[in-house]
């Protein structure tokens, strides 16, 4: 995440870091399936999904926080980092991509 200058926040709330980043567009990557929180402002016109980001569904600004920090997540700031977009990842983890580490140990194993 660092190389590719996403700023990461850890053990913070969202709707905190979202206020205090004043990003232009918020996407809510909180898992495969499309979980969204009942937070404050998660209706809004600048609050996008992950998949329609990825899809090029959506256009976004030049100045982005990530809500959740999983394997969705953590592909989505990737993406957005490599097209010169500041990058914000928010999640309530110790480290992000959990899930990473659990897909790889599950499907490594089933394959091998």
């Amino acid at each position: 995440m660092a190389k590719a200058g996403v700023k990461v926040v850890l053990n913070k709330s969202h709707p905190d870091v979202v206020a205090e980043f004043a990003p232009e567009s918020v996407i809510v990557a909180v898992g495969s399936s499309p979980a969204v929180p009942d937070i404050p402002g998660v209706k809004g016109k600048n609050v996008v999904n992950c998949r329609e980001v990825l899809a090029g569904e959506k256009k976004i600004g030049k100045k982005v926080v990530v809500m959740g920090g999983g394997y969705v997540g953590c592909e989505t700031c990737f993406f957005l980092a490599n097209k010169g977009v500041d990058v914000t990842l928010v999640f309530r983890s110790a480290e992000p991509a959990l899930d990473v580490k659990l897909w790889r140990v599950k499907y490594t194993t089933r394959e091998s």
